[in-house]
């Protein structure tokens, strides 16, 4: 017999009468349901669970040479892009939650650390930074515990 033919009628019968009929459990049931259930509403998303946000406009200036544009802004984090033009410096700050800082263009030190595009830098929780500076200018990506989930 091939692989792709199918059973004849008359064995598939004599081989389903003498199959146990399988139960899963009623703690596997629910379980299988509940992931069923998940499943569904996971496919139902709504549209406004894709956020895009433009570049250009909606940025605020903080600080004299320093541009913060927010991205996302919810109960436990903020994603934002930083812009410091030449010479600019961000004073010494501290880290109430983790923030990570991605550096999209130019460089930065963050007191003596220095970093250059593409360069990912992670201040965990209770730490300061030093005074931040940017000779030429950087673009940087930040996400942070927000101050609502302190």
């Amino acid at each position: 017999m091939k692989n792709n033919d199918a059973l004849p009628d008359e064995l598939m019968s004599e081989l389903l009468k003498n199959t146990a009929s399988l139960e899963p459990t009623p703690e596997s049931r629910r379980s299988i349901l509940a992931r069923v259930k998940d499943r569904i509403n996971h496919d139902q998303l709504p549209l406004q669970e894709l956020v895009t946000v433009p570049a250009g406009g909606d940025w605020i200036e903080p600080y004299p040479g320093n541009k913060i544009k927010m991205l996302r802004d919810d109960s436990d984090t903020q994603s934002f892009l930083v812009e410091l033009a030449p010479g600019t410096r961000f004073p010494p700050h501290s880290h109430p939650k983790d923030e990570e800082t991605l550096v999209l263009e130019g460089e930065v030190l963050f007191g003596e650390i220095p970093l250059k595009k593409g360069d990912y830098h992670l201040a965990r929780a209770g730490t300061d930074h030093d005074e931040t500076f940017s000779e030429k200018g950087c673009l940087l990506f930040i996400r942070c515990g927000t101050e609502q989930n302190q």
